[in-house]
Protein backbone atom coordinates (compact mmCIF):
# COMPACT_ATOMS: atom_id res chain seq x y z
CA UNK A 1 0.00 0.00 0.00
CA UNK A 2 2.66 2.21 1.02
CA UNK A 3 4.05 1.58 -2.30
CA UNK A 4 1.31 2.64 -4.51
CA UNK A 5 0.93 6.05 -2.20
CA UNK A 6 4.55 7.06 -3.32
CA UNK A 7 4.40 6.23 -6.94
CA UNK A 8 0.64 8.24 -6.77
CA UNK A 9 2.59 11.36 -5.19
CA UNK A 10 5.41 10.73 -7.79
CA UNK A 11 2.73 11.80 -10.04
CA UNK A 12 1.71 14.84 -8.25
CA UNK A 13 5.48 16.53 -8.87
CA UNK A 14 5.01 16.30 -12.47
CA UNK A 15 3.64 19.93 -13.69
CA UNK A 16 0.04 20.01 -14.34
CA UNK A 17 -1.52 20.26 -17.60
CA UNK A 18 -5.12 19.87 -18.22
CA UNK A 19 -7.81 22.67 -16.16
CA UNK A 20 -9.05 19.65 -14.24
CA UNK A 21 -5.57 19.22 -13.21
CA UNK A 22 -4.91 22.83 -12.04
CA UNK A 23 -7.85 22.92 -9.85
CA UNK A 24 -6.90 19.57 -8.05
CA UNK A 25 -3.69 20.71 -7.33
CA UNK A 26 -5.41 24.01 -6.04
CA UNK A 27 -7.47 22.35 -4.00
CA UNK A 28 -5.99 19.13 -2.61
CA UNK A 29 -2.62 20.18 -3.38
CA UNK A 30 -1.35 21.24 0.32
CA UNK A 31 -3.51 18.34 1.86
CA UNK A 32 -1.58 15.57 -0.48
CA UNK A 33 1.89 17.01 0.60
CA UNK A 34 1.24 17.22 4.09
CA UNK A 35 0.21 13.17 4.04
CA UNK A 36 3.43 13.08 1.58
CA UNK A 37 5.50 13.77 4.81
CA UNK A 38 3.52 11.57 6.94
CA UNK A 39 4.42 8.73 4.46
CA UNK A 40 8.11 9.73 4.84
CA UNK A 41 8.20 9.94 8.63
CA UNK A 42 6.69 6.45 8.42
CA UNK A 43 9.08 5.10 6.52
CA UNK A 44 12.12 6.35 8.56
CA UNK A 45 10.79 5.92 12.02
CA UNK A 46 8.42 3.23 11.54
CA UNK A 47 5.87 4.25 13.62
CA UNK A 48 2.26 3.18 12.65
CA UNK A 49 0.58 6.41 13.70
CA UNK A 50 2.33 8.13 10.98
CA UNK A 51 0.37 5.63 8.45
CA UNK A 52 -2.74 7.08 10.38
CA UNK A 53 -2.46 10.42 10.47
CA UNK A 54 -2.01 10.16 6.45
CA UNK A 55 -4.78 7.84 5.99
CA UNK A 56 -6.95 10.49 7.75
CA UNK A 57 -5.93 13.13 5.28
CA UNK A 58 -6.88 10.60 2.55
CA UNK A 59 -9.89 10.09 3.33
CA UNK A 60 -10.61 13.77 4.04
CA UNK A 61 -9.74 14.36 0.52
CA UNK A 62 -11.85 11.48 -1.16
CA UNK A 63 -15.00 12.18 0.69
CA UNK A 64 -14.55 15.81 -0.71
CA UNK A 65 -14.38 14.41 -4.23
CA UNK A 66 -16.97 12.07 -3.94
CA UNK A 67 -19.18 14.85 -2.57
CA UNK A 68 -18.32 17.13 -5.23
CA UNK A 69 -17.97 14.93 -8.55
CA UNK A 70 -19.79 11.67 -7.87
CA UNK A 71 -22.87 13.08 -9.78
CA UNK A 72 -21.08 13.80 -12.96
CA UNK A 73 -22.90 12.83 -16.27
CA UNK A 74 -20.45 14.28 -18.95
CA UNK A 75 -16.87 15.73 -19.16
CA UNK A 76 -15.54 17.96 -21.52
CA UNK A 77 -11.89 17.22 -23.21
CA UNK A 78 -10.90 20.87 -23.07
CA UNK A 79 -10.96 20.60 -19.15
CA UNK A 80 -9.25 17.10 -18.89
CA UNK A 81 -7.08 16.96 -21.94
CA UNK A 82 -6.32 19.75 -24.37
CA UNK A 83 -4.55 17.36 -26.88
CA UNK A 84 -7.68 15.02 -27.45
CA UNK A 85 -9.52 18.49 -27.58
CA UNK A 86 -8.00 19.97 -30.29
CA UNK A 87 -7.39 16.21 -32.16
CA UNK A 88 -7.96 16.54 -35.86
CA UNK A 89 -6.55 14.51 -38.73
CA UNK A 90 -4.26 12.06 -37.76
CA UNK A 91 -2.57 8.43 -39.57
CA UNK A 92 -4.09 6.67 -36.33
CA UNK A 93 -6.51 3.66 -37.21
CA UNK A 94 -9.98 3.76 -35.40
CA UNK A 95 -9.35 1.01 -32.41
CA UNK A 96 -10.14 -2.40 -33.56
CA UNK A 97 -10.86 -1.69 -37.22
CA UNK A 98 -8.76 -3.88 -38.34
CA UNK A 99 -10.30 -6.75 -36.64
CA UNK A 100 -13.01 -6.11 -39.31
CA UNK A 101 -11.22 -6.96 -42.21
CA UNK A 102 -10.48 -10.79 -40.83
CA UNK A 103 -14.51 -11.51 -39.87
CA UNK A 104 -17.39 -10.49 -40.79
CA UNK A 105 -21.16 -11.77 -39.62
CA UNK A 106 -23.68 -11.25 -41.44
CA UNK A 107 -26.69 -12.22 -39.70
CA UNK A 108 -29.58 -11.66 -42.38
CA UNK A 109 -27.33 -13.78 -45.19
CA UNK A 110 -26.86 -16.53 -42.20
CA UNK A 111 -22.95 -16.87 -43.39
CA UNK A 112 -19.56 -15.74 -42.47
CA UNK A 113 -16.94 -14.80 -44.71
CA UNK A 114 -13.17 -13.67 -44.10
CA UNK A 115 -12.36 -10.27 -45.70
CA UNK A 116 -8.64 -10.02 -47.40
CA UNK A 117 -7.25 -6.79 -46.15
CA UNK A 118 -5.52 -7.01 -49.66
CA UNK A 119 -8.61 -6.31 -51.32
CA UNK A 120 -9.71 -3.58 -49.39
CA UNK A 121 -7.27 -0.52 -49.46
CA UNK A 122 -9.50 1.81 -47.24
CA UNK A 123 -7.90 1.96 -44.10
CA UNK A 124 -10.37 4.15 -41.36
CA UNK A 125 -8.57 6.39 -39.28
CA UNK A 126 -9.28 8.99 -36.04
CA UNK A 127 -10.43 12.42 -38.07
CA UNK A 128 -11.87 13.67 -34.56
CA UNK A 129 -13.15 12.89 -31.35
CA UNK A 130 -16.35 13.91 -29.90
CA UNK A 131 -15.33 16.74 -27.37
CA UNK A 132 -17.92 15.36 -24.38
CA UNK A 133 -17.34 11.94 -22.61
CA UNK A 134 -20.52 10.49 -21.03
CA UNK A 135 -20.22 8.94 -17.72
CA UNK A 136 -22.08 5.88 -17.13
CA UNK A 137 -23.45 5.08 -13.70
CA UNK A 138 -22.25 2.19 -12.63
CA UNK A 139 -19.96 0.84 -10.08
CA UNK A 140 -16.59 2.26 -12.46
CA UNK A 141 -18.32 5.02 -13.67
CA UNK A 142 -16.73 4.10 -17.11
CA UNK A 143 -17.06 6.83 -20.05
CA UNK A 144 -18.88 6.26 -23.29
CA UNK A 145 -16.46 8.03 -26.18
CA UNK A 146 -17.02 8.09 -29.78
CA UNK A 147 -15.05 9.46 -32.65
CA UNK A 148 -15.10 10.54 -36.13
CA UNK A 149 -13.65 8.17 -38.75
CA UNK A 150 -12.07 9.20 -42.12
CA UNK A 151 -15.43 7.63 -43.40
CA UNK A 152 -17.29 10.21 -41.15
CA UNK A 153 -18.80 7.38 -39.80
CA UNK A 154 -19.23 7.47 -35.72
CA UNK A 155 -17.44 4.88 -33.59
CA UNK A 156 -18.23 4.53 -30.18
CA UNK A 157 -16.97 3.04 -27.53
CA UNK A 158 -16.86 2.43 -23.48
CA UNK A 159 -13.49 4.03 -21.91
CA UNK A 160 -13.30 1.55 -18.48
CA UNK A 161 -10.39 2.11 -15.63
CA UNK A 162 -9.47 0.38 -12.73
CA UNK A 163 -10.29 -3.03 -15.28
CA UNK A 164 -7.74 -5.24 -17.00
CA UNK A 165 -9.52 -6.01 -20.28
CA UNK A 166 -6.57 -8.77 -21.06
CA UNK A 167 -8.80 -11.58 -20.45
CA UNK A 168 -11.70 -10.15 -22.15
CA UNK A 169 -9.83 -9.68 -25.57
CA UNK A 170 -8.61 -13.82 -25.16
CA UNK A 171 -12.39 -14.90 -24.53
CA UNK A 172 -13.49 -12.75 -27.27
CA UNK A 173 -10.73 -14.03 -29.47
CA UNK A 174 -12.72 -18.14 -28.55
CA UNK A 175 -16.06 -16.48 -29.73
CA UNK A 176 -14.29 -15.96 -32.84
CA UNK A 177 -12.85 -19.08 -33.28
CA UNK A 178 -16.23 -20.32 -32.07
CA UNK A 179 -17.94 -18.64 -34.91
CA UNK A 180 -15.61 -19.52 -37.13
CA UNK A 181 -16.51 -23.44 -36.86
CA UNK A 182 -20.44 -22.84 -36.63
CA UNK A 183 -19.90 -21.48 -40.27
CA UNK A 184 -17.75 -23.99 -41.41
CA UNK A 185 -20.20 -27.25 -40.13
CA UNK A 186 -23.41 -28.28 -41.89
CA UNK A 187 -25.06 -28.62 -39.17
CA UNK A 188 -25.06 -25.30 -37.62
CA UNK A 189 -23.88 -23.45 -40.91
CA UNK A 190 -27.99 -22.56 -41.30
CA UNK A 191 -29.22 -21.86 -38.13
CA UNK A 192 -28.17 -18.53 -36.97
CA UNK A 193 -25.99 -19.73 -34.15
CA UNK A 194 -23.20 -16.63 -34.16
CA UNK A 195 -22.58 -15.34 -31.00
CA UNK A 196 -22.46 -11.55 -30.65
CA UNK A 197 -19.02 -10.15 -30.52
CA UNK A 198 -17.55 -6.89 -29.85
CA UNK A 199 -14.04 -5.24 -30.51
CA UNK A 200 -11.74 -5.24 -26.86
CA UNK A 201 -8.76 -3.14 -26.87
CA UNK A 202 -6.46 -3.63 -23.57
CA UNK A 203 -4.99 -0.03 -23.39
CA UNK A 204 -2.80 -1.35 -20.68
CA UNK A 205 -3.11 -3.50 -16.90
CA UNK A 206 -5.55 -1.27 -15.60
CA UNK A 207 -7.79 0.65 -18.49
CA UNK A 208 -9.27 -0.05 -22.01
CA UNK A 209 -11.92 0.03 -24.77
CA UNK A 210 -14.71 -1.69 -25.35
CA UNK A 211 -16.53 -1.44 -28.55
CA UNK A 212 -20.25 -0.16 -27.83
CA UNK A 213 -22.33 -2.79 -28.19
CA UNK A 214 -25.70 -0.83 -30.01
CA UNK A 215 -29.76 -2.07 -29.89
CA UNK A 216 -29.02 -4.02 -26.61
CA UNK A 217 -30.72 -3.39 -23.54
CA UNK A 218 -29.82 -5.30 -20.64
CA UNK A 219 -32.05 -8.03 -18.91
CA UNK A 220 -32.35 -5.99 -15.52
CA UNK A 221 -33.41 -3.17 -17.02
CA UNK A 222 -36.04 -4.92 -19.45
CA UNK A 223 -37.22 -6.52 -16.51
CA UNK A 224 -37.51 -3.25 -14.65
CA UNK A 225 -38.86 -1.32 -16.89
CA UNK A 226 -42.15 -4.35 -17.85
CA UNK A 227 -42.66 -3.73 -14.02
CA UNK A 228 -42.77 0.01 -13.94
CA UNK A 229 -45.45 0.00 -17.00
CA UNK A 230 -47.69 -2.69 -15.54
CA UNK A 231 -47.30 -0.86 -11.94
CA UNK A 232 -45.40 -3.73 -10.32
CA UNK A 233 -43.28 -3.96 -7.12
CA UNK A 234 -39.78 -3.37 -9.00
CA UNK A 235 -38.34 -5.54 -6.30
CA UNK A 236 -40.94 -7.86 -5.39
CA UNK A 237 -38.95 -11.05 -5.00
CA UNK A 238 -36.75 -9.63 -2.62
CA UNK A 239 -39.63 -7.56 -0.74
CA UNK A 240 -41.35 -11.11 -0.48
CA UNK A 241 -38.48 -12.69 0.88
CA UNK A 242 -37.69 -10.06 3.62
CA UNK A 243 -41.19 -10.95 4.63
CA UNK A 244 -41.02 -14.74 4.89
CA UNK A 245 -36.85 -15.27 5.85
CA UNK A 246 -35.25 -11.81 6.88
CA UNK A 247 -32.29 -13.71 7.77
CA UNK A 248 -32.15 -15.67 4.60
CA UNK A 249 -28.13 -14.86 4.20
CA UNK A 250 -27.23 -16.68 7.60
CA UNK A 251 -29.61 -19.72 7.71
CA UNK A 252 -29.27 -23.05 7.38
CA UNK A 253 -29.08 -24.55 4.03
CA UNK A 254 -32.93 -26.22 4.17
CA UNK A 255 -34.36 -23.13 5.40
CA UNK A 256 -32.85 -21.25 2.19
CA UNK A 257 -34.39 -23.91 0.11
CA UNK A 258 -37.71 -23.76 1.68
CA UNK A 259 -37.56 -19.60 1.55
CA UNK A 260 -36.70 -20.31 -2.29
CA UNK A 261 -39.63 -22.43 -3.07
CA UNK A 262 -41.81 -19.76 -0.72
CA UNK A 263 -40.57 -16.47 -2.93
CA UNK A 264 -40.91 -18.69 -6.63
CA UNK A 265 -44.96 -19.74 -5.18
CA UNK A 266 -45.83 -16.15 -4.33
CA UNK A 267 -44.73 -14.50 -6.85
CA UNK A 268 -44.98 -14.70 -11.21
CA UNK A 269 -42.21 -15.38 -14.07
CA UNK A 270 -43.55 -13.72 -17.16
CA UNK A 271 -41.47 -10.23 -17.13
CA UNK A 272 -39.13 -11.31 -19.57
CA UNK A 273 -41.65 -13.22 -21.73
CA UNK A 274 -43.88 -10.36 -22.05
CA UNK A 275 -41.23 -8.07 -23.14
CA UNK A 276 -40.12 -10.01 -26.20
CA UNK A 277 -44.10 -10.38 -26.92
CA UNK A 278 -44.34 -6.35 -26.24
CA UNK A 279 -41.69 -5.17 -28.46
CA UNK A 280 -42.83 -7.58 -31.58
CA UNK A 281 -45.10 -5.87 -33.76
CA UNK A 282 -46.94 -9.51 -34.96
CA UNK A 283 -46.51 -13.16 -34.35
CA UNK A 284 -44.16 -13.69 -36.73
CA UNK A 285 -42.00 -11.16 -35.43
CA UNK A 286 -42.58 -12.75 -32.03
CA UNK A 287 -41.75 -16.11 -33.42
CA UNK A 288 -38.21 -14.86 -34.91
CA UNK A 289 -37.68 -12.81 -31.54
CA UNK A 290 -38.02 -15.94 -29.77
CA UNK A 291 -36.32 -18.37 -31.43
CA UNK A 292 -32.73 -15.80 -32.35
CA UNK A 293 -33.43 -16.04 -27.85
CA UNK A 294 -33.53 -19.73 -27.63
CA UNK A 295 -30.84 -20.33 -30.40
CA UNK A 296 -28.36 -17.39 -28.80
CA UNK A 297 -29.17 -18.83 -25.07
CA UNK A 298 -28.59 -21.97 -25.40
CA UNK A 299 -25.28 -21.45 -27.57
CA UNK A 300 -23.75 -19.46 -24.85
CA UNK A 301 -24.95 -21.22 -21.77
CA UNK A 302 -22.76 -24.15 -23.57
CA UNK A 303 -19.80 -22.01 -24.52
CA UNK A 304 -19.99 -20.44 -21.24
CA UNK A 305 -20.19 -24.06 -19.34
CA UNK A 306 -16.92 -24.72 -21.18
CA UNK A 307 -15.10 -21.76 -20.56
CA UNK A 308 -16.06 -22.01 -16.74
CA UNK A 309 -17.96 -18.23 -17.34
CA UNK A 310 -19.37 -16.67 -13.96
CA UNK A 311 -21.26 -13.76 -12.62
CA UNK A 312 -23.98 -14.10 -15.05
CA UNK A 313 -26.17 -11.72 -13.23
CA UNK A 314 -28.86 -10.06 -15.09
CA UNK A 315 -26.76 -6.47 -15.96
CA UNK A 316 -24.12 -9.14 -17.87
CA UNK A 317 -26.76 -10.65 -20.03
CA UNK A 318 -28.15 -8.16 -22.68
CA UNK A 319 -31.21 -8.52 -25.75
CA UNK A 320 -30.78 -7.27 -28.93
CA UNK A 321 -34.26 -4.86 -29.11
CA UNK A 322 -34.36 -5.47 -32.89
CA UNK A 323 -33.28 -9.50 -32.97
CA UNK A 324 -34.06 -10.78 -29.30
CA UNK A 325 -30.54 -12.29 -29.51
CA UNK A 326 -28.70 -12.46 -26.13
CA UNK A 327 -25.82 -11.50 -25.89
CA UNK A 328 -22.59 -11.64 -22.85
CA UNK A 329 -20.76 -9.13 -21.54
CA UNK A 330 -17.79 -9.02 -18.80
CA UNK A 331 -15.85 -12.43 -18.64
CA UNK A 332 -13.31 -11.29 -15.55
CA UNK A 333 -14.56 -14.67 -14.01
CA UNK A 334 -13.65 -17.43 -16.36
CA UNK A 335 -12.36 -21.28 -15.62
CA UNK A 336 -15.04 -21.85 -12.86
CA UNK A 337 -12.75 -18.89 -10.36
CA UNK A 338 -16.50 -17.91 -9.49
CA UNK A 339 -17.20 -21.76 -8.42
CA UNK A 340 -14.27 -21.43 -6.19
CA UNK A 341 -15.03 -18.21 -3.89
CA UNK A 342 -15.18 -18.91 -0.59
CA UNK A 343 -18.62 -16.92 -0.17
CA UNK A 344 -21.14 -16.81 -2.48
CA UNK A 345 -19.44 -19.57 -5.02
CA UNK A 346 -21.62 -20.10 -8.22
CA UNK A 347 -22.78 -23.77 -8.47
CA UNK A 348 -24.99 -23.34 -11.30
CA UNK A 349 -22.92 -24.37 -14.73
CA UNK A 350 -24.75 -21.74 -16.24
CA UNK A 351 -27.44 -18.82 -16.06
CA UNK A 352 -31.12 -21.20 -16.67
CA UNK A 353 -33.77 -19.00 -14.15
CA UNK A 354 -37.07 -19.62 -14.42
CA UNK A 355 -37.65 -16.58 -16.45
CA UNK A 356 -35.23 -17.47 -19.19
CA UNK A 357 -36.82 -20.60 -19.18
CA UNK A 358 -40.38 -19.25 -19.44
CA UNK A 359 -39.22 -16.35 -22.92
CA UNK A 360 -38.56 -20.00 -24.13
CA UNK A 361 -42.05 -20.39 -25.13
CA UNK A 362 -44.25 -23.24 -24.40
CA UNK A 363 -41.76 -25.86 -24.94
CA UNK A 364 -39.52 -24.26 -22.49
CA UNK A 365 -36.03 -26.19 -22.34
CA UNK A 366 -37.37 -29.58 -24.35
CA UNK A 367 -37.80 -27.70 -27.44
CA UNK A 368 -35.04 -25.29 -29.39
CA UNK A 369 -32.32 -24.51 -26.18
CA UNK A 370 -31.79 -28.17 -25.90
CA UNK A 371 -31.80 -29.48 -29.66
CA UNK A 372 -29.31 -25.81 -30.26
CA UNK A 373 -26.92 -26.83 -26.65
CA UNK A 374 -26.64 -30.49 -28.08
CA UNK A 375 -25.50 -29.40 -31.24
CA UNK A 376 -23.31 -26.90 -29.87
CA UNK A 377 -21.82 -28.69 -27.28
CA UNK A 378 -20.89 -31.72 -30.14
CA UNK A 379 -19.35 -28.63 -32.39
CA UNK A 380 -17.08 -28.28 -29.49
CA UNK A 381 -16.16 -31.85 -29.00
CA UNK A 382 -15.72 -32.37 -32.60
CA UNK A 383 -12.77 -29.63 -32.80
CA UNK A 384 -11.41 -30.05 -29.34
CA UNK A 385 -8.08 -29.72 -30.60
CA UNK A 386 -8.73 -26.02 -31.84
CA UNK A 387 -9.99 -24.80 -28.85
CA UNK A 388 -7.79 -26.52 -26.43
CA UNK A 389 -4.93 -24.59 -28.52
CA UNK A 390 -6.09 -21.14 -27.89
CA UNK A 391 -7.15 -22.07 -24.63
CA UNK A 392 -3.91 -22.81 -23.71
CA UNK A 393 -2.28 -19.44 -24.92
CA UNK A 394 -4.22 -18.00 -22.13
CA UNK A 395 -4.45 -20.09 -19.18
CA UNK A 396 -0.56 -19.82 -19.35
CA UNK A 397 -0.89 -16.22 -19.07
CA UNK A 398 0.94 -15.61 -15.88
CA UNK A 399 -1.43 -12.71 -14.83
CA UNK A 400 -4.49 -14.97 -15.58
CA UNK A 401 -3.27 -18.11 -13.74
CA UNK A 402 -3.06 -15.52 -10.73
CA UNK A 403 -6.48 -14.61 -11.01
CA UNK A 404 -7.00 -18.20 -10.95
CA UNK A 405 -5.29 -18.56 -7.66
CA UNK A 406 -6.57 -15.62 -5.90
CA UNK A 407 -9.74 -17.20 -4.09
CA UNK A 408 -7.46 -20.09 -3.02
CA UNK A 409 -4.95 -17.52 -1.42
CA UNK A 410 -7.43 -16.06 0.41
CA UNK A 411 -8.70 -19.46 1.67
CA UNK A 412 -5.05 -19.78 2.69
CA UNK A 413 -5.06 -16.78 4.45
CA UNK A 414 -7.19 -17.48 7.20
CA UNK A 415 -5.16 -20.91 7.89
CA UNK A 416 -1.91 -19.06 8.12
CA UNK A 417 1.07 -19.39 6.30
CA UNK A 418 2.98 -22.65 6.51
CA UNK A 419 6.20 -21.42 4.37
CA UNK A 420 7.23 -17.79 3.23
CA UNK A 421 10.18 -18.63 1.28
CA UNK A 422 8.02 -19.61 -2.05
CA UNK A 423 6.11 -17.14 -3.37
CA UNK A 424 3.25 -19.75 -4.53
CA UNK A 425 3.31 -23.77 -3.81
CA UNK A 426 0.81 -25.79 -6.19
CA UNK A 427 -0.03 -29.19 -5.32
CA UNK A 428 -2.55 -30.76 -7.51
CA UNK A 429 -5.27 -32.92 -5.65
CA UNK A 430 -7.53 -34.18 -8.57
CA UNK A 431 -10.93 -36.01 -7.11
CA UNK A 432 -11.87 -39.31 -8.89
CA UNK A 433 -15.68 -38.05 -8.49
CA UNK A 434 -15.94 -34.92 -9.84
CA UNK A 435 -12.81 -34.32 -12.30
CA UNK A 436 -12.25 -31.15 -9.97
CA UNK A 437 -9.28 -29.91 -8.03
CA UNK A 438 -7.50 -28.77 -4.78
CA UNK A 439 -4.97 -26.38 -4.73
CA UNK A 440 -2.59 -25.28 -2.08
CA UNK A 441 -0.82 -21.99 -2.05
CA UNK A 442 1.71 -20.21 -0.22
CA UNK A 443 2.74 -16.60 -0.01
CA UNK A 444 5.81 -14.80 0.26
CA UNK A 445 4.38 -11.13 -0.15
CA UNK A 446 3.64 -10.53 3.58
CA UNK A 447 1.86 -7.43 2.85
CA UNK A 448 -1.52 -9.88 1.87
CA UNK A 449 -1.39 -10.52 5.94
CA UNK A 450 -1.72 -7.03 6.92
CA UNK A 451 -5.16 -6.79 4.31
CA UNK A 452 -6.62 -9.46 5.48
CA UNK A 453 -6.15 -8.33 8.99
CA UNK A 454 -7.43 -4.68 8.02
CA UNK A 455 -10.37 -6.06 6.22
CA UNK A 456 -11.47 -8.41 8.81
CA UNK A 457 -11.14 -5.29 11.34
CA UNK A 458 -13.81 -3.30 8.82
CA UNK A 459 -16.00 -7.09 8.57
CA UNK A 460 -16.27 -6.89 12.89
CA UNK A 461 -17.17 -2.98 12.55
CA UNK A 462 -20.02 -3.82 9.87
CA UNK A 463 -21.40 -6.68 11.69
CA UNK A 464 -21.79 -4.73 14.91
CA UNK A 465 -23.85 -2.29 13.15
CA UNK A 466 -26.31 -4.73 11.53
CA UNK A 467 -27.34 -6.24 15.07
CA UNK A 468 -27.94 -2.85 15.68
CA UNK A 469 -30.37 -2.63 12.87
CA UNK A 470 -32.27 -5.64 11.71
CA UNK A 471 -32.66 -3.23 8.57
CA UNK A 472 -29.11 -4.30 7.44
CA UNK A 473 -29.96 -7.72 7.06
CA UNK A 474 -29.93 -7.14 3.46
CA UNK A 475 -26.94 -5.10 3.15
CA UNK A 476 -24.92 -8.04 1.82
CA UNK A 477 -23.53 -5.93 -0.99
CA UNK A 478 -20.95 -4.23 1.17
CA UNK A 479 -20.08 -7.90 2.07
CA UNK A 480 -19.36 -8.76 -1.54
CA UNK A 481 -17.27 -5.49 -2.54
CA UNK A 482 -15.13 -6.29 0.46
CA UNK A 483 -14.67 -10.00 -1.13
CA UNK A 484 -13.77 -7.99 -4.39
CA UNK A 485 -11.65 -5.48 -2.58
CA UNK A 486 -9.60 -8.22 -1.15
CA UNK A 487 -8.70 -9.84 -4.43
CA UNK A 488 -7.91 -6.47 -6.32
CA UNK A 489 -5.09 -5.99 -3.38
CA UNK A 490 -3.52 -8.99 -3.53
CA UNK A 491 -3.82 -8.98 -7.84
CA UNK A 492 -2.00 -5.52 -7.13
CA UNK A 493 0.67 -7.24 -5.38
CA UNK A 494 1.18 -9.53 -7.94
CA UNK A 495 1.59 -7.10 -10.15
CA UNK A 496 4.43 -5.10 -8.38
CA UNK A 497 6.48 -7.71 -7.37
CA UNK A 498 9.43 -8.35 -8.84
CA UNK A 499 9.94 -12.40 -7.68
CA UNK A 500 7.52 -13.83 -8.94
CA UNK A 501 8.18 -17.59 -10.02
CA UNK A 502 6.22 -17.80 -13.38
CA UNK A 503 6.97 -21.51 -13.54
CA UNK A 504 4.89 -22.06 -10.31
CA UNK A 505 2.17 -20.27 -11.69
CA UNK A 506 1.92 -22.51 -15.29
CA UNK A 507 1.51 -25.37 -13.11
CA UNK A 508 -2.52 -24.38 -12.71
CA UNK A 509 -2.34 -24.29 -16.45
CA UNK A 510 -2.27 -27.95 -17.16
CA UNK A 511 -5.07 -28.77 -14.16
CA UNK A 512 -7.20 -26.07 -15.67
CA UNK A 513 -6.85 -27.78 -19.63
CA UNK A 514 -7.30 -30.80 -18.04
CA UNK A 515 -10.94 -29.42 -16.42
CA UNK A 516 -11.76 -28.26 -20.02
CA UNK A 517 -10.94 -31.65 -21.88
CA UNK A 518 -13.22 -33.50 -19.25
CA UNK A 519 -15.84 -31.20 -20.38
CA UNK A 520 -15.11 -31.83 -24.04
CA UNK A 521 -14.90 -35.45 -23.95
CA UNK A 522 -18.21 -35.60 -21.48
CA UNK A 523 -15.99 -36.88 -18.81
CA UNK A 524 -17.37 -34.39 -16.36
CA UNK A 525 -19.57 -36.36 -14.05
CA UNK A 526 -19.90 -39.74 -12.63
CA UNK A 527 -16.76 -40.53 -11.83
CA UNK A 528 -15.13 -40.44 -15.00
CA UNK A 529 -17.89 -42.13 -17.22
CA UNK A 530 -17.95 -40.99 -20.68
CA UNK A 531 -21.23 -39.51 -21.88
CA UNK A 532 -22.52 -38.32 -25.41
CA UNK A 533 -23.92 -35.09 -25.68
CA UNK A 534 -27.47 -35.58 -24.80
CA UNK A 535 -26.72 -37.12 -21.65
CA UNK A 536 -24.60 -34.05 -20.48
CA UNK A 537 -27.05 -31.76 -21.36
CA UNK A 538 -29.23 -33.13 -19.92
CA UNK A 539 -27.18 -32.97 -16.63
CA UNK A 540 -26.28 -29.29 -17.52
CA UNK A 541 -30.16 -28.58 -17.63
CA UNK A 542 -30.66 -29.94 -14.66
CA UNK A 543 -27.90 -28.39 -12.86
CA UNK A 544 -28.57 -24.89 -13.40
CA UNK A 545 -32.40 -25.16 -12.70
CA UNK A 546 -31.53 -26.66 -9.65
CA UNK A 547 -33.30 -25.19 -6.62
CA UNK A 548 -29.91 -26.50 -4.19
CA UNK A 549 -27.72 -24.87 -6.04
CA UNK A 550 -29.96 -21.65 -6.94
CA UNK A 551 -31.19 -20.98 -3.03
CA UNK A 552 -27.57 -20.79 -2.06
CA UNK A 553 -26.46 -18.24 -4.77
CA UNK A 554 -26.01 -14.61 -4.00
CA UNK A 555 -28.85 -12.61 -3.67
CA UNK A 556 -27.24 -10.00 -6.18
CA UNK A 557 -27.24 -12.62 -8.64
CA UNK A 558 -31.01 -12.61 -8.43
CA UNK A 559 -31.67 -16.37 -8.70
CA UNK A 560 -35.32 -15.31 -8.35
CA UNK A 561 -35.37 -14.27 -11.67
Amino acid sequence: MVNQLMKMHEKMDKIPESLYEINFYQLYGAQLRQAKKKINKLLIKQNVNYLKEALEIYQTIYQSIHENYSNFQTISLQYISSKLFNFKESNIIVPSFLASYFYSIYENNLTLRAINPEQNNKVVTIKQIDKYLRVIGTKQHPRKISMIGSDNKQYIYLLKGLEDLRQDERVIQIFNLVNLLMAKENPTSNLNLFITVYSVIPLSNKSGLIGWVHDCDSLDKLIKDYRKISNKIPKVERNTLNKYNPRFESSKFLSKIDSFFYVIENTTDIDLRQIIWLKSKDCESWFIRTTNYSRSLAVMSIVGYILGLGDRHLNNLLMNRKTGKIVHIDFSDCFEVAMKREKYPEKVPFRLTRMLVKALGITGVEGIFRITCEKTLKLLKDNRDSLLAILSALVHNPLISFKLLIPLILEKQKNGFKNENNIINIVENKSEISGDYALETNLKIKDVKKINNTNNRNRKSKGKSKEKNKEEIFEIKDERQMMEKEQRQIFNLFEESDDIDTEELYKIAPIVLDRINNKLIGTDFYNGVQLNEKEQVDILIKEARSPENLATSYLGWEPFL
